[in-house]
């Protein structure tokens, strides 16, 4: 063990007896020798991971915490170079090695935040990526020779994951939040064309804002990945919902769209609604509608479907819900919209290409 004399360095040197309060230890326990304290059984029962490093960088000892955080045996570890039992790329030995030759000069030497990885049979690849603080103390003898090193290592993997997250939500929100701003911006000037007073402008470009507050809303609920389109579908149309499976019909498969997706489809099903409750299947007696979408690799075809009508003609002219349709929402989604009128009724699709990633809801 290396609590013996080694190397002209003794760790049990006698010392002004104190009282330390340590959990599981008494400090003040004789080990039966001149009334030494028993530094074994202190550096054992530490609540710190610590290890002792010779100048080979090889272990010595190591603290029962130092095992259970490496998830390593006693035996796996002492007499062992540090770099054998724990391989790395050589960038990050390099680190960890120049952290130790300091503590060879005789100074304290510090390492915030590395990653390290370690051997896990239950990893991929067979290795766990963590990461450490970690401290390396020179222990100096009667001589001032430095003749070993005093290691503690704390896992803060799950302290850096929460920063990460939390950075990863404040960059999202920051980002959403400047293109929401920026479609207000949009629907506000395109709402007032054509308006003649601030009373014909303040509804539609009210509606408009609220189907984004509700899409937003709900993606600020634990949804930051997106949602399903069949809850984004039910969420915009909710006020329809005593028509549902009457005049309304939603049919697709489980599908998840992401929370830039869900903003601009959210947009133009606002559109569309507004529309069949003004011309279209809402409106008018045998009206049926037809919402559905599908999956085509690794993209998607949105379809919305308005039949029973008489009379139906094109419009002659195009306004801001148009320009959502056919070229807003086809650009943001890099997608291909088309839209049919027929005599009894009317029909959009619209085609998503090839997205960055597809993301299936369970």
């Amino acid at each position: 063990m290396f609590f013996t004399e080694r190397a002209g360095f003794r760790m049990n040197q006698p010392m002004e007896r104190k009282s330390i309060n340590s959990v599981g230890v008494d400090a003040n326990r004789s080990s039966g020798v001149n009334g030494r304290l028993d530094h074994e059984q202190i550096f054992q029962t530490l609540s710190v991971a610590c290890a002792i490093l010779d100048r080979d960088f090889r272990f010595v000892e190591v603290n029962e915490v130092y095992l259970a955080t490496l998830n390593a045996t006693r035996e796996s570890l002492v007499g062992k170079r540090v770099l054998d039992v724990f391989p790395e790329i050589a960038e990050h030995q390099l680190v960890l090695t120049g952290a130790f030759d300091m503590a060879l000069t005789g100074k304290q030497a510090f390492l915030n935040e590395i990653l390290y990885a370690i051997p896990d049979e239950d990893a991929e690849g067979g290795m766990r990526k963590i990461w450490w603080n970690a401290h390396f103390t020179p222990l100096i003898n009667t001589r001032g020779e430095v003749t070993h090193v005093l290691l503690r290592v704390s896992d803060i993997t799950e302290q850096v994951k929460t920063r990460e997250m939390k950075d990863a939500i404040a960059g999202e929100m920051q980002h959403r939040i400047g293109n929401l701003l920026a479609m207000v911006t949009i629907i506000a000037r395109q709402t007032v064309r054509g308006q003649t007073s601030f009373d014909q402008f303040l509804p539609d470009f009210e509606l408009r804002i609220q189907s984004l507050v509700k899409t937003h809303t709900l993606l600020t609920k634990g949804n930051w990945d997106g949602m399903t389109m069949d809850r984004l579908i039910h969420q915009q149309l909710d006020i329809y919902a005593d028509k549902l499976n009457d005049t309304i019909f939603v049919k697709g498969p489980d599908m998840h769209v992401n929370a830039a997706e869900a903003q601009s489809i959210s947009m133009a099903l606002h559109e569309l609604a507004t529309n069949a409750a003004k011309y279209g299947a809402l409106a008018r007696e045998g009206g049926r509608l037809t919402i559905s979408w599908a999956r085509l690799g690794g993209s998607f075809e949105f379809e919305w479907k308005e039949a029973g009508l008489v009379g139906v003609t094109e419009p002659t002219k195009s306004g801001f819900g148009t320009m959502i349709l056919m070229r807003i929402l086809p650009s943001q989604l890099n997608g291909e919209a088309t839209r049919e009128f027929t005599e009894e009724g009317y029909c959009y699709r619209l085609r998503v290409n090839e997205r960055a990633e597809v993301l299936i809801a369970s």
